[in-house]
């Protein structure tokens, strides 16, 4: 993979499609159970995330989607085991596990301008104090759904439908293009 190009003796932003082979599992229960969610904690090794943030113990991440849904994002070779695990606890509590993994893909946008690129087309607020490392949203970009997080300063991840990736990525190349001269975009 080519690096990106310098403007001013700064790397410029990069896009790249990553983690096409991450696992995702979408898992549903109620958060507020104690019980239940100590459980999930113990069982992924992290702490549950709170509201429009997400948790990591260094390979998974675990991500706030809604008040009854975590979204889970691991290396695949991981998956099938994690899968059985929660599936042993969904045995104890009230709880669903869904592999995910092939309906989304990632997109990751790094760079000085990283927050200019994905800015032109999501409603997300993402200035440093609204949207810093740690921060995970479901959002819209241009017109598909998306979830944003940032896992470092400034990396923001993109993921939307596996089917809607051609399109994410034209979108990123385009606001690419015009937030600053000299971006590189590539695989």
């Amino acid at each position: 993979m080519p690096d990106p190009v310098s403007v001013g003796g700064a790397k410029a932003a990069h896009i790249s499609r990553a983690r096409e082979d991450c696992g995702m599992i979408a898992l549903r229960f109620d958060l507020l159970d104690e019980e239940a969610a100590g459980a999930v904690s113990k069982l992924l090794g992290a702490e549950l995330p709170e509201r429009g943030r997400f948790e990591s113990n260094g390979e998974a991440m675990i991500a706030w989607m809604a008040p009854d849904e975590l979204l889970v994002i691991l290396p695949f070779p991981d998956l099938e085991e994690c899968l059985a695990s929660i599936a042993k606890l969904g045995r104890e509590a009230l709880l669903s596990a869904t592999d995910v993994s092939d309906m989304r893909i990632v997109f990751e946008v790094s760079g000085p301008c990283s927050r200019d690129v994905v800015a032109k087309g999501s409603p997300l607020d993402l200035s440093s104090g609204a949207f810093g490392p740690g921060s995970f949203r479901r959002t819209r970009l241009g017109q598909v759904a998306a979830m944003a997080w940032m896992p470092e300063e400034p990396t923001i991840c993109i993921a939307c439908r596996r089917s809607e990736a051609d399109y994410v990525e034209k979108f990123l190349e385009v606001g690419a293009s015009s937030a600053a001269p000299g971006f590189y975009v590539g695989g």
